[in-house]
């Protein structure tokens, strides 16, 4: 948060955890970035901006946010080249990817345009952990995933990744023909 309001340079705020990776804790207050850069010019560019200075610097910078389309998640995407969105197999979450990649989509025709450099979206279903389908994907979901983001329907390059398999009793081959990477 200091970094975004100016008060710091980036070198204070990354904390190194080894020589080669350094991390920036993120602080609550970012719940209220709308509120706290209300009357900001360019809040989109916020992260964009404080993370220039280190492009020469790191590899990657990965990004986490809240799966939320607020003016922090915006912000975060006005920065990326890359997203991962992970989703759930579960309606819910699929329609807030679909809602997500459609803003992307409105992001990449607006006059803001020129300061997005995000130029590939994935998509990455996960496991359930609990409930009913523990264990499993629902295959409607897991379907409609391919038929709505498997096609041309957006303006973005989409890739749908293998599904993040952490109970090793399910093979991976079983869900092979589902997916496009």
């Amino acid at each position: 948060l200091s970094l975004l309001e100016g008060e710091k340079k980036l070198i204070k705020c990354a904390l190194p955890i080894t020589e080669r990776f350094h991390f920036i804790p993120g602080n609550r207050k970012l719940e209220h970035f709308d509120s706290l850069f209300a009357n900001s010019y360019g809040r989109e560019l916020k992260i964009q901006k404080a993370l220039a200075p280190a492009l020469a610097k790191y590899d990657y910078i990965i990004i986490d946010t809240s799966p939320s389309q607020g003016g922090v998640t915006i912000s975060a995407l006005f920065a990326a080249q890359m997203l991962i969105c992970p989703i759930d197999p579960e309606v819910d979450s699929l329609d807030s990817a679909i809602e997500l990649t459609k803003s992307i989509d409105i992001i990449k025709k607006s006059e803001m345009s020129t300061h997005f450099n995000m130029s590939k979206l994935y998509i990455l279903p996960i496991k359930q952990k609990e409930g009913l389908f523990r264990n499993t994907f629902q295959k409607e979901v897991l379907h409609e995933i391919n038929s709505v983001f498997g096609k041309d329907n957006f303006s973005t390059e989409i890739g749908i990744l293998k599904p993040v398999l952490d109970d090793k009793s399910i093979p991976v081959e079983r869900w092979q023909g589902i997916f496009k990477d």
